[in-house]
C-alpha cells in the first residue's frame, strides 16, 4: 500500500530527499557494472544480431569486446537520457504535490 505523500511531515520529506540524493551521488561516482549473467545475455544478443542481421559469425570474446566498447563509449549517453527522463517525471510529480498542497491550504488573511 502506498502512503499519501501529503501525509508526510516536511522533516520526513527532507530526510527522504537527502537519502535519495546520497544514493544518486553514490551511483554517479561508480562505474556501472553488469553481472556475469547480464554480460552473458548481452554478449549472446550481440552474437545473434551479427548472425541474423549481418550474416557474420562473431565469437564470444569479440562480442564481449564490442559490448565493452559500446558501454565505455556510448553508455553515458543512454545513462544520461535515463536521468533526464527520470528528472522530468520527478518534476511533474513535484508539481502535482505542490498543487495538492496549495489546494489544501487554509484561507487566512495572508495567502501567497
Amino acid at each position: 500500500m502506498r502512503s499519501d505523500p501529503l501525509a508526510l511531515s516536511p522533516r520526513v520529506v527532507l530526510n527522504k530527499i537527502q537519502t535519495t540524493k546520497t544514493v544518486i551521488t553514490n551511483i554517479l561516482m561508480s562505474k556501472i557494472k553488469f553481472s556475469k549473467e547480464e554480460i552473458d545475455i548481452l554478449t549472446r544478443k550481440i552474437q545473434l544480431y551479427f548472425t541474423e542481421e549481418l550474416n557474420q559469425e562473431i565469437g564470444q570474446f569479440d562480442a564481449q569486446f564490442l559490448l565493452d566498447f559500446i558501454s565505455d563509449e556510448m553508455g553515458s549517453y543512454y545513462y544520461n537520457r535515463g536521468l533526464y527522463d527520470a528528472q522530468a517525471i520527478m518534476k511533474e510529480r513535484m508539481e502535482t504535490v505542490s498543487e495538492a498542497i496549495y489546494d489544501i491550504e487554509k484561507i487566512t488573511e495572508f495567502r501567497k
